[in-house]
């Protein structure tokens, strides 16, 4: 019997799985979509009412979760 000189190659592994599932991914844009609706409450209100200075507060803290609901968006669509 001779012994190999060359080692036998390693198997290919197979690649890891791209994006989301499609139940994730639907969760995702309805949890975005979710998220972006207090910003637009808070655009409207302060297109009816005008700005004060209370109300700032309010439209900075919705529109930080619109931001976040954007962010899911983008993560859900970007997944596919």
């Amino acid at each position: 019997m001779s012994v190999p000189s060359i080692p036998p190659e390693a198997p290919e592994l197979p690649p890891p799985p791209q994006g989301t599932s499609g139940c994730m991914t639907a969760f995702l844009l309805l949890l975005g979509i979710l998220l972006l609706l207090p910003g637009l409450c808070a655009l409207l209100a302060m297109g009816q009412f005008g700005v004060d200075t209370g109300f700032v507060v309010i439209l900075l803290i919705t529109a930080v979760i619109a931001a976040v609901g954007i962010w899911l968006i983008r993560i859900a669509v970007r997944g596919r």
